[in-house]
């Protein structure tokens, strides 16, 4: 019957056996080496055959190094290798099984990720991976793929920091990381939990620091895995429960999605508490609770794939609305778009109206401003005229004291100038033209209100409306000025007067 002998100090012993069939003493080593897998040191495989006895004896170096205490107690364990056999076989059926539930749910998700590009969806992957590789380490298979190690005797046990151990610490930080993440993202705690969102922020940041540094001595200086492996049992328990105390708190304040994701935390929180649980309480190195883990992560892959199926399932909805919208949005500027169309088409013969109009008014006053030049070159003309008159009757004041025969020679013209009034009256007349181009229908309307205006205050109402100076006016009708204030005056009143009325 095969048994095997497990015997610490086990950095480098020598087992002494009796060969029975040889009749001869045969001895086996096992010693410590950092390039091969320290599954096997200290231990010892031999047969024994039923209902007897055999002795064996071991030899126990102790002078390793980097030993702490020189004090140690010799252990020995003793194992069937059926017993062993069926440890490694259900080693293996609980890897194999947690490894193709997470492959099926990992490359369901990956096709859902790829379709939406969720960013949750994103971290469940990052999980799912995490949660491979933690099974792989917890079940001690990649020191089949890289066997380095670091060891450090203590007291009467060899300690190892294997490539396991590390995969499984990180495995364990990213499987935290992402799940945290998820649970911010799909929870939105940022706006609904903004008190749980940066506790949950700064407990993954503490639990980070706390594994980094761990590794970092541990590598660096010192083994103190074995130190601090109860808490980080205890923080993994706590970063469950705030996730749980997070999910309850989502639900109660009715936050989106909230009871789809609390019911997906339920079962694979309280089956991964299990874990640091037992590792706390009931084997701290967990050798035999293969299916633990196993059984969590399948768990919680099948769990938070509904959750996300759910969560896939409202995106869909609401880019199915934000289509449907966008089609009716669509439809509407097209609709609008004919509109303005069939609005340009009917306001085109507008605009041109308006352009024809536009090209007549510019006509318009462009032969009223050339009406106004020559109303003003008009009255310029009368003004100028009306001087020279002035100073033709101021002349023939000074030729009455003259000489005869200056006299005689000039009066007769100037008083022949001065008596023709058929000049004067066209002047008045083609004023009167040029006014009534620029103001039409002015005199035919001022006689219709005011039919007692003499022919003298109708010519004073049009200077007035030409805003000419009193100055102008009064050499316009040959009176001074005074005289024509005094004519304004009385003509206002008269008009007001009739208005009044």
């Amino acid at each position: 019957m095969l048994f095997e002998l497990k015997v610490f100090p086990n950095f480098d012993n020598t087992f002494y056996y009796h060969n029975k069939p040889d009749n001869t003493w045969t001895f086996y080593r096992s010693k410590f080496n950092r390039f091969k897998s320290p599954w096997g040191v200290g231990r010892h495989t031999y047969q024994i055959p039923a209902k007897t006895r055999d002795t064996i004896y071991v030899h126990v170096n102790v002078n390793a190094p980097n030993v702490v205490s020189k004090r140690f107690e010799a252990q020995f364990i003793l194992q069937s290798q059926a017993e062993l056999n069926s440890q490694k076989s259900g080693r293996f059926t609980a890897w194999a099984v947690g490894m193709v539930v997470l492959l099926l749910f990992f490359f369901n998700n990956l096709y859902i990720y790829f379709s939406f590009k969720d960013k949750a969806t994103g971290y469940y992957l990052v999980v799912q991976l995490a949660a491979m590789a933690y099974l792989t380490s917890y079940c001690l298979y990649f020191e089949r793929i890289q066997p380095y190690t670091f060891a450090w005797l203590l007291k009467n046990r060899l300690h190892t920091y294997t490539i396991d151990k590390l995969a499984m610490h990180v495995a364990i930080l990213i499987i935290f990381g992402g799940t945290i993440n998820l649970c911010r993202l799909y929870l939105n705690t940022k706006v609904t939990l903004p008190g749980y969102e940066r506790v949950l922020k700064y407990s993954l940041r503490t639990y980070i620091i706390f594994v980094v540094g761990s590794i970092t001595l541990t590598l660096l200086f010192f083994n103190i895995d074995g130190g601090v492996i109860l808490v980080d049992n205890a923080l993994c328990l706590l970063l469950m429960l705030l996730l749980l105390f997070t999910s309850i708190k989502a639900y109660r304040v009715r936050a989106p999605n909230a009871r789809v994701f609390l019911l997906a935390n339920c079962l694979p929180l309280l089956l991964m508490v299990s874990i640091p649980l037992y590792h706390l309480f009931v084997d701290i190195n967990g050798i035999d609770s293969y299916w633990l883990p196993v059984i969590a992560s399948g768990a919680q892959a099948l769990s938070f794939s509904v959750a996300l199926v759910s969560r896939t399932k409202a995106i869909r909805d609401t880019l199915i609305e934000t289509e449907t919208e966008s089609r009716q949005l669509a439809l509407s500027l097209e609709e609008i778009a004919h509109i303005n169309n069939m609005n340009e088409k009917e306001i085109e013969p507008a605009k041109t109206n308006i352009t024809t109009q536009t090209h007549q008014n510019l006509l318009l006053n462009q032969q009223l401003e050339s009406h106004r030049r020559e109303l003003a070159a008009s009255t310029l003309f009368m003004v100028q005229k009306n001087e020279l008159l002035d100073q033709l009757k101021t002349q023939i004041k000074e030729l009455k004291g003259a000489s005869q025969y200056h006299v005689n020679r000039n009066v007769n013209d100037m008083i022949d100038m001065l008596n023709n009034n058929d000049q004067l009256r066209t002047g008045w007349d083609k004023f009167k033209v040029h006014f009534e181009q620029v103001h039409p229908s002015f005199f035919e309307d001022l006689k219709q209100q005011h039919p007692t205006l003499t022919k003298k205050e109708t010519r004073l109402y049009a200077y007035l409306k030409m805003q000419l100076s009193n100055k102008e006016i009064a050499i316009l009708m040959g009176i001074d000025q005074a005289s024509v204030r005094r004519v304004k005056t009385r003509l206002l009143k008269k008009v007001n007067a009739a208005e009044g009325e």
